[in-house]
Protein backbone atom coordinates (compact mmCIF):
# COMPACT_ATOMS: atom_id res chain seq x y z
CA UNK A 1 0.00 0.00 0.00
CA UNK A 2 1.35 3.44 -0.95
CA UNK A 3 0.88 6.41 1.37
CA UNK A 4 -0.28 9.87 0.38
CA UNK A 5 3.26 11.25 0.71
CA UNK A 6 4.58 8.73 -1.82
CA UNK A 7 1.78 9.60 -4.24
CA UNK A 8 2.65 13.30 -3.92
CA UNK A 9 6.31 12.55 -4.70
CA UNK A 10 5.38 10.41 -7.71
CA UNK A 11 2.96 13.01 -9.11
CA UNK A 12 5.44 15.85 -8.53
CA UNK A 13 8.20 13.87 -10.27
CA UNK A 14 5.92 13.06 -13.21
CA UNK A 15 4.79 16.68 -13.49
CA UNK A 16 8.36 18.01 -13.53
CA UNK A 17 9.47 15.33 -16.00
CA UNK A 18 6.54 15.97 -18.36
CA UNK A 19 7.12 19.73 -18.15
CA UNK A 20 10.80 19.32 -18.99
CA UNK A 21 10.14 16.95 -21.90
CA UNK A 22 7.42 19.31 -23.15
CA UNK A 23 9.86 22.26 -23.08
CA UNK A 24 12.51 20.28 -24.98
CA UNK A 25 9.97 19.16 -27.60
CA UNK A 26 8.69 22.73 -28.01
CA UNK A 27 12.19 24.15 -28.51
CA UNK A 28 12.97 21.44 -31.08
CA UNK A 29 9.67 22.11 -32.87
CA UNK A 30 10.35 25.87 -32.97
CA UNK A 31 13.78 25.29 -34.51
CA UNK A 32 12.30 22.88 -37.07
CA UNK A 33 9.52 25.31 -37.99
CA UNK A 34 12.00 28.18 -38.38
CA UNK A 35 14.08 26.01 -40.73
CA UNK A 36 10.96 25.20 -42.77
CA UNK A 37 9.87 28.85 -42.99
CA UNK A 38 13.27 30.11 -44.15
Amino acid sequence: CIGARHWQCILLFLGITIGYVNRVCMSLAVVAIEDILK
